[in-house]
């Protein structure tokens, strides 16, 4: 069973039911449920399958989001240490062999300059 199967059966039986809260916002399971959904048929349209997919996020809903969507089109996610220094983090993305990474607009600044500088 894929974990967009598993959400999808719990979405069903709960979907007024909130998932979660951030920010002082709530969200249902069927909010969340739809928006995994087109997440997931954006990425595949993008992404294709069976690629190592960095995330490179603060901790956010969107995490969750990227998570359950790069499972629902088969890719593998790789969650990324915001703290590591450049360099390390740039080592880490080599050994690993990651082909993409996802990054929210909080560490896109950082991102920029890894890409350039290594």
């Amino acid at each position: 069973m894929l974990l967009g199967q598993k959400l999808a059966t719990t979405a069903s039986q709960n979907s007024a039911k909130i998932a979660f809260r951030y920010l002082a916002k709530s969200t249902t399971y069927k909010d969340a449920y739809s928006y995994i959904n087109r997440y997931s048929y954006f990425l595949q349209n993008e992404i294709q399958h069976n690629k190592r997919v960095m995330i490179y996020m603060s901790n956010c809903p969107h995490i969750a989001y990227t998570f359950f969507a790069l499972s629902n089109t088969k890719n593998i996610a790789v969650f990324a240490d915001t703290t590591l220094p450049e360099q390390k983090l740039a080592d880490r993305i080599r050994d690993l062999k990651i082909d993409l990474i996802i990054v929210s607009d909080d560490f896109l600044n950082r991102a920029k300059d890894l890409v350039k500088n290594y």
